[in-house]
């Protein structure tokens, strides 16, 4: 049975708000595995995305300690930042900069268009007004204005073939 050593990948990041954020985030995540994993260094982004997001880990077989080792590398502290990202290019009202939101008790969360409704436009019954209720998390609203503009991987596929400097600060 090999031995097993887990160690988390950690990052001063507290949430990504800018695509130089989001790429930073992806190199610092590809160095890092690298220091282990000499292979992992040329890997692409949309690679490193995959290993962050789908597996949420990384392991590293005979990780230079002995012949029976592992190293697994807990990526999901990366992952968490990265769908932050996400919901805020890709998630509908939730990522719509138009989003109007009051907590009247803690238990509540009031949803409203600022674009085009008032906080008094939510039903008495509900917590959604029209609008938000139709598209909070989907797309296909006409004033959509996402905080980030473009997805995470056109964000990866620009900076893969133009680099950082193509990116907002």
């Amino acid at each position: 049975m090999p031995l097993i050593i887990n160690a988390d990948y950690e990052t001063a990041q507290e949430k990504i708000e800018s695509e130089r954020q989001l790429v930073e985030l992806i190199q610092d995540v590809r160095t890092s595995i690298s220091e282990l994993d000499l292979h992992f260094e040329d890997k692409p982004y949309a690679e490193v995305l995959r290993v962050i997001e789908k597996e949420r880990r990384y392991d590293i077989r005979d990780g230079g300690l002995s012949n029976h080792s592992l190293v697994r590398i807990d990526l999901s502290r990366a992952a968490s930042l990265i769908q932050g990202y996400r919901h805020g290019s890709e998630g509908g009202c939730v990522a719509c900069k138009g989003l109007g939101i009051n907590r009247p008790r803690s238990d509540d969360i009031e949803y409203w268009c600022r674009k085009h409704e008032e906080k008094s436009d939510i039903p008495s019954n509900d917590c959604r007004s029209a609008l938000t209720k139709k598209f909070l998390n989907k797309t296909g609203c006409p004033e959509y204005d996402p905080r980030f503009k473009r997805t995470v991987e056109e964000v990866l596929a620009v900076a893969e073939e133009h680099g950082l400097a193509a990116l907002t600060k």
